[in-house]
């Protein structure tokens, strides 16, 4: 054993949500649930927003994406203020090789974000191209120095037309309580799920190329995804369907194997832990929480809230919300009448299928009880016994909106 710091390796999927084997979603994933039992599964980890450059953006910083400056998709020109906030920029000056093999959609090019080496970034970047091309990565590496390594698998984002996967029998399939079950979307969640069995296929190739160089025994590594799935009600929104991650962290010595946490957390709470475990001082303005006590079980919570917002996806649908343990407000001030989807997702047969099931418009103000309504499916707002309730979660985001310089600020949400 040496002194030096860990290596750390994320891996991470593309609109995957938690469906994945540890939680119990209906879909197999044999990879990591084997990675799980030796790991510390968090229960309620959350991205700051429902799409994938801001939430990927407030990884690799810390910050909200209000904050980051990343408040819409990195291909339609919204960057970061400073890309040399960005954790691989910062791994480096502490002495980290740092390394890209896939997906990323934080910057123009993997570079800009502090990392020495980009490999496999071209579109589709499918697990089946990038962890090996990951495992080439480790017998050219370094020995001599710690290592960062960022791995992003395009699965399972849309279009599900991408050859080389095995679609589930739609029969046996798990629909989402949130959706129409209907034969068409049956069909789409299978398709589906063939996409997170290529995620997992990919996560087996990655810890079976740590554990054969013998890198398992001192590399923090942590599985997660951006947000939730590309499907209605869930990507694009501020329902927990939209901003639930997976989120499984090994870190030998530190976590213990097998254990489970229904901790709140958000994806920017990485930033400062993953910083500090490598030797490094997170700056005062970051908005992560340290994880350290939570995965050493010094504590059992480490946030009581969180905030999340939407701002501009393939529109303009600004959204925020702050939520707790049993709550979550939600302020709309995009005046649409009808539940925003994603262009892809409006495509898709579960897109059509909710628009023919028809929804109720979206409320300006909206409270949702999450212990007694985990679907979020029935305002509490206009009832007269919440209204303090709503009255000091409101106060609260509006706070938060001021202090990050939130362009929202003196609008009024919209009904």
């Amino acid at each position: 054993m040496t002194d030096r710091p860990p290596s750390i390796v994320i891996v991470h999927g593309h609109d995957l949500g938690r469906h994945m084997g540890p939680y119990g979603r209906g879909v197999s994933t044999p990879a990591v649930d084997r990675f799980a039992r030796g790991a510390l599964t968090f229960d309620r980890a959350f991205s700051p927003a429902p799409q994938c450059s801001p939430s990927r953006a407030s990884l690799i910083t810390g910050k909200y994406p209000t904050k980051s400056g990343m408040m819409g998709l990195a291909h339609l020109d919204w960057k970061l203020f400073d890309h040399e906030d960005a954790l691989p920029h910062l791994l480096r000056e502490l002495g980290y090789a740092t390394l890209l093999v896939g997906e990323q959609h934080e910057a123009s090019r993997g570079e800009l974000l502090g990392y020495d080496r980009c490999i496999g970034t071209s579109w589709p970047q499918v697990a089946r191209d990038v962890a090996p091309a990951f495992a080439r990565a480790l017998d050219e590496r370094d020995v001599g120095r710690p290592f960062f390594a960022s791995v992003g698998f395009f699965e399972a984002h849309r279009p599900f037309d991408h050859p080389g996967y095995v679609d589930d029998d739609p029969d046996t399939v798990t629909v989402p309580s949130y959706l129409p079950d209907t034969p068409e979307v049956r069909a789409d969640v299978a398709a589906f799920h063939g996409r997170v069995r290529g995620f997992d296929d990919g996560v087996a190739l990655v810890l079976a190329a740590l554990e054969a160089r013998g890198l398992d025994g001192d590399t923090i590594v942590i599985l997660t995804t951006d947000h939730g799935v590309a499907f209605p009600r869930a990507k694009g929104t501020l329902y927990d369907a939209g901003l639930e991650t997976g989120l499984v962290v090994r870190w030998p010595g530190v976590t213990s194997p097998g254990t489970r946490t229904d901790a709140l957390v958000q994806n920017l709470d990485l930033f400062p832990t993953l910083l500090r475990a490598a030797g490094g001082t997170p700056d005062a303005a970051v908005d992560g929480v340290d994880l350290t006590p939570l995965l050493r079980r010094e504590t059992a919570r480490v946030r009581d809230h969180l905030f999340a917002q939407l701002h501009w996806h393939d529109a303009y649908v600004p959204m925020r919300a702050i939520r707790t343990d049993t709550h979550k407000l939600i302020l709309d001030y995009s005046g649409r009448d009808t539940l925003y989807l994603p262009a892809d997702v409006e495509a898709s047969a579960s897109g059509r299928a909710l628009r023919a099931a028809g929804q109720g418009s979206p409320a300006r103000v909206a409270l949702h009880d999450l212990v007694h309504d985990p679907l979020e499916t029935r305002n509490l707002a206009p009832d007269d016994a919440h209204r303090e309730r709503v009255a000091d979660l409101q106060a609260r985001l509006l706070d938060w909106m001021r202090s990050a310089g939130d362009p929202l600020i003196g609008q009024q949400a919209t009904s």
